[in-house]
């Protein structure tokens, strides 16, 4: 009998069923058995049985506020006020345990006049208030990106400081605080034209060539103030190719940077804001000692820039080249969320058989994305919901402020809702034959996407890849 069950597979037959009454069902209704799913589920479960009282100051603290100073009882705070996801009875528990500190006789107490408890409510608006932007205050601090930001500031001020002994030049103390202030926002801008400038003209070398400018133009205000501060002597950038040149060399250097840094991350080797932080702080050192005219310096400054910038920039032009006279023949490999996966999805593959003539394509959603998975790992994000086969993301109390960690959406069909979806999909689309789904969730975990690519190379060793991937982070 088991041996039968194993041959049937985890999805229970459903084929009398139309396609809608079927992605209303529970994901439990429709898998018969996932190993991953049921090691999830118990693993979340034993979690919540340690951690599920699991009472932190900040949550002491929300608590005792909204119920001594605001007046509200458990039964209000729970499941209304942000951060504080517990029931009311659990609040009565810790508070009959000595674990906070209530005063239950002032519930809703209305003392002395009108006038007196209006003032006496926005007396409370304005301490609610001074709360919640010190809360936020302490969250600004505890920002990655704004570490970052703030110790390239010093890096930079350094860089320059320490070899011209020039540590009270205010235009270096001025495009230093500039540099740790405005970086964050710089980041964002940054990204913002990356992603829309490709999504106007579906081309890699236009949105890295879009991003290189806005670097280039900071570049240039941030040389041209040490240069006009005497920090930066002119003449010594006539080997670099003047200020022009090395304002471009040093965006070509941060870009291509950059690019291995995340690469490397993706590859689990080392944290990604880790690797961007020492990737951008080789940067400005190795620029600020060519710039002061360190002849060997400015050798190796030169060479880095060409050839970051050819792995930044350059080998994206290639790519968008090689798609315009595309080879044809063999197998394709469409990587992306797919959540949850739309007629556009279809329309795009069908182009890309026919278009590329495929003999096969291999279709892997995302498990978990990579990030998401670092992110839950670190408590920087948590799964609040869990409902219809989806689940709902959310930031945690100690999230960074000042990162997105949702470009795509905070709620996520589950793996295998995703994956019979995606079955469902191609068979309506008759591409039954010519599509085959993946999923290989521990090939994923170790590696990603670049281990689902490795493995499609070993089984077609001899024949041409072609790579379709979604605009997702996986």
């Amino acid at each position: 009998m088991i041996s039968r069950e194993l041959d049937r597979g985890n999805v229970l037959d459903f084929s009398n069923l139309d396609r809608h009454s079927l992605l209303r069902m529970n994901i439990h209704a429709r898998i018969k058995y996932s190993a991953q799913r049921g090691q999830y589920i118990a693993t979340k479960k034993r979690f919540r049985m340690g951690q599920g009282l699991l009472l932190t100051p900040e949550i002491k603290e929300l608590i005792e506020h909204w119920i001594n100073v605001e007046h509200w009882t458990p039964e209000q705070i729970a499941g209304n006020v942000q951060d504080v996801e517990v029931s009311s009875s659990t609040i009565r528990d810790w508070s009959k345990r000595g674990l906070i500190n209530i005063r239950t006789h002032k519930y809703h107490r209305q003392d002395g006049s009108p006038k007196q408890r209006e003032l006496a409510k926005n007396q409370r608006a304005r301490q609610r208030e001074i709360a919640r932007n010190w809360r936020l205050f302490m969250k600004l601090l505890h920002s990655i990106l704004l570490k970052i930001a703030l110790s390239m500031g010093v890096i930079m001020y350094l860089a320059y400081a320490i070899p011209t002994s020039q540590y009270t030049n205010r235009y270096l103390i001025g495009i230093s605080i500039f540099t740790a202030l405005f970086l964050p926002i710089f980041t964002f801008v940054s990204t913002y034209l990356e992603k829309q400038t490709f999504r106007l003209t579906a081309s890699m070398f236009a949105s890295k060539f879009a991003k290189f400018v806005w670097q280039s133009l900071y570049n240039l205000f941030a040389l041209g103030l040490l240069i006009k501060g005497h920090v930066i002597d002119e003449t010594n950038l006539r080997m670099v190719g003047g200020l022009v040149g090395a304002v471009c060399l040093t965006s070509l250097a941060s870009q291509g940077l950059q690019y291995l840094a995340i690469m490397m991350s993706n590859h689990a080797k080392g944290n990604r804001f880790a690797n961007i932080f020492f990737a951008l702080s080789f940067n400005v050192i190795i620029s600020a000692l060519a710039a002061i005219g360190y002849k060997k310096i400015q050798i190796i400054f030169i060479v880095l820039g060409l050839l970051l910038g050819i792995i930044g920039i350059f080998i994206s032009l290639i790519t968008d080249i090689w798609g315009l006279i595309p080879s044809k023949g063999g197998v394709g490999l469409f990587l992306g969320t797919f959540n949850p996966v739309h007629k556009s999805h279809i329309a795009i593959l069908k182009q890309f058989i026919n278009e590329r003539q495929l003999d096969k394509v291999y279709i892997h959603p995302t498990v978990i994305p990579k990030m998401h998975q670092y992110l839950l790992d670190k408590g920087m994000i948590e799964i609040v919901k869990e409902e219809a086969g989806k689940r709902y993301y959310e930031k945690s109390a100690s999230a960074d402020p000042l990162v997105n960690f949702f470009p795509t959406g905070k709620v996520f069909y589950e793996a295998e809702n995703r994956v019979y979806m995606l079955k469902t999909a191609i068979e309506e689309a008759g591409l039954a034959k010519k599509v085959e789904i993946l999923f290989e969730p521990q090939l994923y975990q170790d590696d990603g996407f670049y281990a689902i690519i490795k493995t499609i190379r070993q089984k077609h060793p001899h024949m041409r890849l072609h790579g379709l991937l979604g605009t997702d982070e996986g």
